[in-house]
């Protein structure tokens, strides 16, 4: 069992090196050994997983023998060990809901590029892409009294991921300079039954962002809101976005609500994740130019980036600020 610097456990043929790699080797059943170093330790886990199962089942070499579900099930139990849960389930639904019907039974050296071609094109029609203007205004205009509204309309001014608009504390908005500081993710564990406070996604998760006015609205009307909750135990009471019950709301529950949404107003179904990449390409919509700290740039492409001065925080130029502005009128 290999050990870090520190000297915790990493795994079975893991460990890490005085330069700081991690460094992954076995004997595969030829007697030749195996060996990769790796800059993350995510990374090595992943390699180390995939190249045994190769080595152990031989059928992996020959893939005309293995359907696409087998070998989904396959991947899916390696990201297991290196993702999120709630990455792990976006990663199923999307499998179930637009791959599976396509090319799930389908022997992996029968899949061609045309297949993938037609996947896309089938979540495109299926509006999975960023959702269009004419949409959000629909939709919340249908959202409008109905329980979420404030946290939908929420993360169409901030572009949180759901677990982060879970995490929110009172202490993490700042009224005075508009801004809030994104410092944890939360979410529901079926499997437990129990709420998990962890860290964000990534590094770069860690961030402060600007609040436009509509987004300082919303968070003073959801703090009335909260006034009026009968009763709110003590492990909540810090949260703000908080159901009538006084507790969080859990992840599914968010979508769940949403797709009734999209139902009453008969347009395309989409997700609380599809919230938050609307806002980013509202941003680009606008020509914002800002400073992204991080490894953001892969998530924002094609936004003009000048210079990483601040890590993990965005700042942007005052003629940017002011074109943030327009987008609450956007969404009224």
């Amino acid at each position: 069992m290999g050990k870090d610097l520190k000297g915790k456990e990493l795994g079975k043929g893991i460990s890490q090196e005085s330069t700081g790699l991690y460094s992954a080797r076995f004997v595969d059943r030829f007697g030749k050994r195996k060996h990769k170093r790796f800059k993350k330790l995510q990374e090595c886990r992943a390699w180390i997983a995939d190249a045994t199962y190769v080595d152990e089942h031989s059928d992996i070499s020959m893939p005309s023998d293995m359907l696409v579900d087998q070998w989904f099930e396959y991947w899916i139990g390696i990201k297991k060990k290196t993702v999120r849960s709630n990455t792990v389930r976006n990663y199923t639904e999307r499998y179930i809901k637009n791959i599976k019907p396509v090319i799930g039974k389908m022997t992996l050296s029968d899949v061609k590029p045309l297949h993938c071609q037609k996947i896309f094109y089938n979540m495109a029609d299926q509006e999975y892409r960023t959702s269009t203007i004419d949409i959000q205004k629909t939709f919340l205009q249908y959202a409008e009294g109905q329980s979420y509204e404030n946290q939908y309309r929420f993360i169409l001014q901030t572009g949180l991921r759901t677990g982060e608009l879970v995490g929110v504390k009172c202490e993490d908005v700042d009224f005075i300079s508009k801004t809030i500081q994104i410092r944890r993710s939360m979410e529901y564990r079926y499997s437990a039954k129990e709420w998990r406070i962890g860290e964000p996604k990534s590094k770069s998760g860690y961030r402060t962002i600007p609040l436009t006015e509509e987004a300082v609205a919303i968070l003073k009307k959801q703090k009335e809101k909260n006034k009026r909750i009968s009763e709110i135990s003590t492990e909540w009471e810090e949260f703000v976005f908080l159901c009538r019950k006084g507790t969080p709301v859990k992840n599914s529950t968010y979508d769940t609500a949403l797709f009734k949404i999209c139902d009453k107003a008969k347009i395309p179904r989409f997700s609380m994740h599809i919230l938050r990449h609307t806002k980013i390409s509202m941003l680009k919509s606008l020509e914002i130019k800002g400073f992204i700290g991080g490894n953001r740039k892969n998530e924002i492409r094609n936004r003009r980036i000048t210079e990483c001065r601040k890590k993990y925080f965005i700042q942007f130029t005052d003629k940017s600020r002011s074109r943030i502005s327009q987008l609450p009128i956007l969404y009224h």
